[in-house]
Order: structure tokens, then C-alpha cells, then sequence
């Protein structure tokens, strides 16, 4: 008997191993064994069990045998190799890695504490609250309304038949949703996935007093302890309801049966740093799916690709908002749009304006400044010569940042690497610099010196790696009544508390809206939708760009966000582009130009021979922006495919071209920026 083994490492390949005979009860498909591979001893996946006469072992003079079995049973009740292979398919990762990263998280070596559930019934948690009469709960669902509570029991009317929701309803509401739903399937466990770990927080801290240790948190900034400590948790059946960010979607659940997706079109839910390439949301609704479960997708401003899929039939589009007749608008009243590049603009950060209105509204009210990304500027260039500095290791620009000690210093945000401000141009000597850019830091250098007596709170990506202690900043500002001052990105946006806001500032509004990017008009329309609501009903909206008569602007006043998605996928529709297509995006870059290009001609040429035209469509050569002034080459090449077929037949085609010496690959599936 022959054992075919996944390794979660980068090779396209299988093994076989010999299984001993005291091993052939306990061995079975996606259990994990102990075997030496090339000199080291390490876990594989079991694929499949095969007999040796269906296995051709043609030039392999030895068999290995099976070291150990690691589990005892699958810790998995659903097929994670199923949905391995589909995430090879979608994202072009080895089958091994993919499968791997379901374990990414659970202990190499046996570990008796990782038991499985069995039995009908999940084992009740010790201090798990019955509902609804010993609660609040009830009251909190009238206010939900009877029509929308009759909505979710027709979901859950076909005993778990599979029905993908799109649902919209504020932020607010979507707790109560998630109680709502935790009800109708007492025996099953329930997985909120949510964008970052200050939203599984926030989460968590909503639903404990209802569902006390039946409820969990998962993100990466939790301590080893921690994890094991929910994992434990999920996999007996005790936690039957968990938030938790992108990595959470692959975790051991006991009974899995219903997946809540918060503003699934984020771009955190898709992991592109790393092998395995995939988007964690279509992950756990493939998941769902196999179990015969509900996904619901939990968003008042969801994506236009959403919206097409509801339009289509494909999703259920359920509007859960009170005032459902009238779809949601900005209107003109308590909007300004201020252009950057008129006369009267100062050249400040802020907008004489807003800066007026900030010193007017900073002792009694709550105010947010949206600044457009974090550190202190985003590049740094010589007056003289007009050189950025770039990192020296890997070549893009760095970042201007302030350390701890308040002292400026240059950062690398793709390999880490940092090092102090240059005395001196290295290109022509020169010794002025200019900053250029208006990140968080410099916003909130500026804002101190505007109003010194303000309570000024910081909120970006650099906050929300850090402590908790950081992350709770985000919590004071949105549940304190105290006048203060909130500087950040837009991450904020999702976790500040509807109708809050006495004043809102968007330093730079529309950055990258004539950007490449086909998605970009549609992630500012949301993004200024979303922090309309967040505004007391007098409360204002400053907007600052540098596109003023970009027609996103222009649309704002009396448009519903419907409306403008309809419109949009009309556009999209035109241009072939999702949900019309897979998008492929191939990108080349060099020291020597005319390795680049010859890459490019070359994967053009192959892509002819095997593409039917009305199957795909290749668009390139395309230059990235800045490109003139790097040291190497860079090009891309997209590719849009009408079917599912076709976009498995290019992805395997491109991964497979041999390698040029000198020239880096980069393969992007669904790619959501564009260079």
C-alpha cells in the first residue's frame, strides 16, 4: 500500500511513501504524516492511499516508508483538498501550499488537546447565556424589525440548502444579525469574518455578554498561547461563534454551517505577500458551499462585481436598512469640494476652510481628518536635481516617517529597511530636500500646532500593527462623548460609530482615481458613502482633491450609491471587465530593457497560439507610473478572460513559461492594484 503526499512548499509534484503495515487502519486522505524528505524529516499531506500495482514507479530505486501518522483523525470536517485545488486553479499556487495553509496554524507534532468533535450535539459552553428571555436580546430584535426577522427565516427555511445573501444594513444593525442567525442553527458554529483584528474586536466585545465562552476572537495579533487556546475551542465544538480576520477561513470547525462576510470587497481579505495567492472571502464561501451551509455578505456599500452578481441572480440582493423605499444618497447639503490646485489654496495640508471649521468645532465637537496614507510623507525628492531617494536594497522610493524620538528618518515599506535623512543628495550633492505627500504623522504635526489644546488621537496601519493598547485608541474615540481629534486613514472609517461626527476632512481625496485601475472610482464613491453616514445629522463633509471635475464628484450630489453601481457596471461591461472577466496580470521588470521587452513579446505571442479572440483579450505592453525615473524596466501585460476555463488555461500557461536570468515575475490573478 503506497501513500501519495502533499508537501507545503513550493513544487509541483507528488510523493509516495510505503505504508507500514501497523499504519494501514489509521491511514486516510487529508491526514498529515511524518516522512524524510531529501535528507530531512517533515509533514506531508496525505492525498490519497493507493495499491502499488496502480502507482508507476518507473527509475525510483527505493521507497520510504511512513514515518508517523501526526493526527489521529481529520481535524477537518469538510475537503480541504477539494478546495485546495480549486484555490490552485483560481490563484495559480502549488496544490501542497494551498493545501498547507489549513495548517498553517495547528501544532507539527501530535497533540492530544486537538480533538475533534463527534456526536449530534456540540457540547454546551459553561457560561453560554440562553436566549432570548434571560437577555436584552429580544428588544434589540424588534428594534431590528419584524420584516427583516421574517426575511432571515425564509433564508433558513430549506433545512441549510446553500443560498449566497447579499445583505446591506448598517454597522450597527450587523451584530444583531449575527445574533439572529447564531439562534437558527443552535447546533452549528457561526464565522464572522471581518477585515482586521480591531474589527474582530469590536465584534467580540458586542456578542460576549450574550454568548459568553461560546464566543471567540481570532488575528494574527494574538499570542501562540492564544490561538491554541481557540483552536481548541473550535475544533472540541465548545466556541460556536468566532470573529476573526482573513487566516480564520481556514481553521478546523467542528460543524461550520453559516459565514457572515464584512465588507467583502476589502482588498486585506486577498493575500498577495505570500504563497499560497487567495482571497480569503471566496475561500469560505467555497467552504460553506461543500458544507451546504448560508454565506451572507454583510455591507451597506457593497462592490459594483457584488451588486452585478445580485442583478444577475447569482446572489440574493436582501436590503435590511429601516428606510428601504429610498436608496442611500449623498446629498449636496453638508458636502463641500475644495480643488487643490486653485489659488486660494494655501499649500498647507488643510484648506483655510477647513482649517477655520477644525478650530471652531475642536472644544465641543468630534472631528475625523482622513489623510490619504500613513507615515509622515510619502516620498522624498532633491530640489536640485528632482532625485528620489530610493532604498538601496530593493529600489522603490522610502517613505518619510518619524521615529520614536520625533526625529525624521527614511523607511523601506517592502523590505524594512531604514536609515537617516541624507545631508546631501547622492546624485548631485545638492542640500534641500522636499517632502511631498501628506501622511498621518505630518497630518498630526500639523493639527497639534493648529489646535494645541485639542485631544488629538493618531489611527493608521502602523497603529493598528502595534499593541493593543495602540488599537484601543479607535474605541475611546468612537465610544467617548469628549470632544477630540482623530487623525487617520480610512481603515478608521469601519470602525468609528455611525452618526458620530460633528466634522469630517478628507486631506486628498481621489489620489489614484486616474489611476490604471478600473476599481478606482468605485473604492472612493464607496468610501466617501460610507463616511457620509457617519456624520450627525448636521454634521459636514469637506472634501479635498486635486480632480475636482472627475465625474465621481460630480455624481455625488442626489445619487444613490445603487444607481451609481449600475451605471458602473454598464461601463464595465463595454470594457470587459469583472465580473464580465478574470483579470490576469502579468508584470516583467529588469535592469535590461530589452530583456523586459523580450519577455513581453514572447508571452504575448504564446497567449495568440492557445486564446481564442472571443475567449480573451490581451492588453500591453503597459509602462507603471514613475518608470522614467527608476534604474530598471518594468512592464505588464493584461489579461481578460470571458470564462472559467480559459482563465485556468492562461494562468497554467503563464506560470509555466521558463524564467529569464536577470528578469523578475510577477503573476497577479484578480489583481486589485495595478503598478
Amino acid at each position: 500500500m503506497l501513500a501519495e503526499l502533499l508537501f507545503p512548499i513550493p513544487l509541483e509534484r507528488t510523493f509516495h511513501y510505503s505504508v507500514p503495515e501497523e499504519m494501514e487502519l489509521a491511514v486516510a486522505p487529508g491526514l498529515r504524516a511524518r516522512v524524510s524528505l531529501r535528507g530531512k524529516t517533515t509533514n506531508g499531506i496525505i492525498l490519497r492511499i493507493l495499491a502499488e500495482k496502480d502507482v508507476d514507479l518507473t527509475g525510483v530505486k527505493k521507497i520510504k516508508p511512513l514515518l508517523e501518522i501526526t493526527d489521529d483523525e481529520p481535524l477537518f470536517e469538510d475537503s480541504i483538498l477539494a478546495i485546495a485545488e480549486k484555490m490552485e486553479k483560481n490563484w495559480g499556487s502549488p496544490y501542497g501550499i494551498c493545501a498547507g495553509e489549513f495548517f498553517l496554524n495547528l501544532p507539527e507534532e501530535k497533540y492530544p488537546g486537538l480533538k475533534r468533535f463527534h456526536g449530534e450535539i456540540l457540547p454546551q459552553p459553561d457560561t453560554m447565556l440562553s436566549l432570548p428571555e434571560d437577555t436584552d436580546f429580544p428588544s434589540r430584535e424588534k428594534a431590528f424589525g419584524s420584516e427583516h426577522i421574517e426575511k432571515i427565516n425564509h433564508f433558513f427555511s430549506n433545512h441549510f440548502k446553500t443560498v449566497h445573501n447579499l445583505v446591506l444594513l448598517p454597522a450597527e444593525k450587523q451584530s444583531v444579525l449575527f445574533g439572529l442567525c447564531a439562534k437558527k442553527i443552535v447546533n452549528s458554529q457561526v464565522l464572522f469574518l471581518v477585515p482586521d483584528s480591531s474589527c474582530a474586536e469590536a465584534v467580540y466585545r458586542e456578542m460576549l455578554p450574550f454568548f459568553g465562552d461560546a464566543i471567540g476572537v481570532w488575528h494574527a495579533q494574538l499570542t501562540p498561547a492564544q490561538k491554541q487556546r481557540v483552536l481548541k475551542g473550535i475544533i472540541s465544538g465548545r466556541i460556536r461563534f468566532l470573529a476573526g480576520t482573513r487566516t480564520a477561513a481556514f481553521l478546523p470547525f467542528a460543524r461550520l454551517r453559516l459565514s457572515l462576510i464584512d465588507a467583502s470587497a476589502e482588498e486585506v481579505y486577498r493575500n498577495n505577500e505570500r504563497l499560497p495567492l487567495y482571497n480569503a472571502a471566496e475561500v469560505l464561501k467555497w467552504r460553506i458551499e461543500a458544507l451546504g451551509g448560508h454565506t451572507f455578505i454583510c455591507s451597506e456599500f457593497p462592490s459594483v462585481e457584488n451588486y452585478g452578481r445580485a442583478f444577475s441572480g447569482r446572489y440574493s440582493l436582501t436590503d435590511l436598512r429601516e428606510n428601504k423605499k429610498h436608496p442611500v444618497k449623498i446629498e449636496s447639503r453638508g458636502v463641500e469640494i475644495i480643488d487643490m490646485e486653485a489659488e486660494n489654496f494655501p499649500g498647507a495640508i488643510l484648506s483655510q476652510a477647513a482649517a477655520d471649521r477644525i478650530q471652531e468645532i475642536s472644544p465641543y465637537g468630534k472631528i475625523a481628518v482622513i489623510a490619504p496614507r500613513k507615515g509622515y510623507a510619502s516620498r522624498l525628492f532633491c530640489a536640485n536635481c528632482g532625485r528620489m531617494i530610493r532604498c538601496p536594497s530593493c529600489g522603490p522610493g522610502m517613505a518619510v516617517i518619524k521615529n520614536r524620538e520625533g526625529l525624521i528618518e527614511l523607511l523601506c515599506r517592502r523590505c524594512g529597511k531604514r536609515q537617516e535623512k541624507p545631508e546631501k543628495c547622492p546624485s548631485c550633492g545638492g542640500a534641500v530636500f522636499h517632502e511631498t505627500g501628506m501622511g498621518t504623522q505630518k497630518t498630526e504635526a500639523y493639527l497639534k500646532k493648529l489646535v494645541p489644546e485639542a485631544c488629538i488621537m493618531r489611527y493608521d496601519g502602523d497603529i493598528l500593527g502595534g499593541s493593543k493598547q495602540n488599537r484601543e485608541k479607535i474605541f475611546q474615540f468612537s465610544s467617548s462623548s469628549s470632544p477630540s481629534v482623530l487623525v487617520a486613514t480610512v481603515i478608521a472609517l469601519r470602525n468609528i460609530m455611525p452618526h458620530s461626527l460633528d466634522y469630517m476632512v478628507f486631506v486628498d481625496a481621489g489620489q489614484d482615481i486616474s489611476s490604471p485601475d478600473f476599481r478606482a472610482s468605485e473604492k472612493l464613491m464607496r468610501t466617501i458613502f460610507a463616511a457620509k453616514t457617519l456624520l450627525k445629522e448636521n454634521g459636514h463633509l469637506l472634501i479635498q482633491t486635486r480632480e475636482p471635475d472627475n465625474f465621481v464628484f460630480s455624481a455625488l450630489s442626489g445619487n444613490s450609491y445603487e444607481n451609481f453601481c449600475r451605471e458602473e457596471l454598464e461601463t464595465r461591461k463595454l470594457f470587459r471587465y469583472p465580473p464580465y472577466s478574470r483579470l490576469l496580470l502579468v508584470r516583467f521588470a529588469s535592469k535590461n530593457e530589452g530583456a523586459v521587452k523580450a519577455c513581453g513579446r514572447r508571452l504575448n505571442e504564446v497567449l495568440k497560439k492557445i486564446i481564442i479572440t472571443k475567449q480573451a483579450e490581451i492588453q500591453g505592453p503597459v509602462m507603471p507610473r514613475g518608470q522614467e525615473n527608476r534604474k530598471f524596466f518594468s512592464e505588464y501585460w493584461l489579461v481578460k478572460s470571458f470564462s472559467i476555463d480559459t482563465a485556468v488555461k492562461v494562468l497554467k500557461t503563464v506560470s509555466g513559461q521558463p524564467k529569464i536570468t536577470g528578469v523578475k515575475y510577477f503573476i497577479v490573478p484578480d489583481p486589485q492594484d495595478f503598478p
